[in-house]
């Protein structure tokens, strides 16, 4: 698909205060210099990027929690999920969730501490289909 972007200004316009972000917010956190803090994931106990360690559908990084619930879960609708298990240590207790499971587009679509109580129903949800 090709696209064209035409833009009035060649440099992001300043925004006193960074009042009013919006969807080219990320464009004002690279004029301060921060963009790169603000976009570098936690590196996995094994050294790599958690954008590396996603697969081609659905993941969900697991950090010092247990998994059961989303395995069989996805066993039972015949969903490929990929699970990467890790510490919750090591910069990645900035995640701020033991269980995080992640869209093929890299969306987070739940971010918890929490095992759901009905684990079927929230990964039916999450791939658009309807609540058992």
């Amino acid at each position: 698909m090709s696209c064209l972007l035409i833009e009035r200004f060649t440099t992001p316009p300043p925004i006193p205060k960074g009042q009013n972000l919006t969807q080219r917010t990320m464009e004002h956190f690279q004029h301060w210099g921060v963009a790169d803090e603000l976009r570098a994931p936690q590196t996995l106990s094994d050294g790599r990027n958690v954008f590396d360690a996603l697969g081609d559908g659905f993941t969900l990084p697991a950090f010092d929690a247990d998994t059961d619930a989303f395995e069989q879960a996805a066993r039972a609708l015949g969903m490929p999920q990929t699970i990467v298990r890790d510490s919750s240590s090591g910069g990645r207790e900035h995640y701020r969730a033991a269980l995080v499971l992640v869209r093929p587009d890299q969306f987070a679509a739940r971010a918890s501490d929490d095992v759901p109580v009905d684990a079927v129903g929230l990964l039916q949800r999450v791939v658009g289909g309807r609540d058992r």
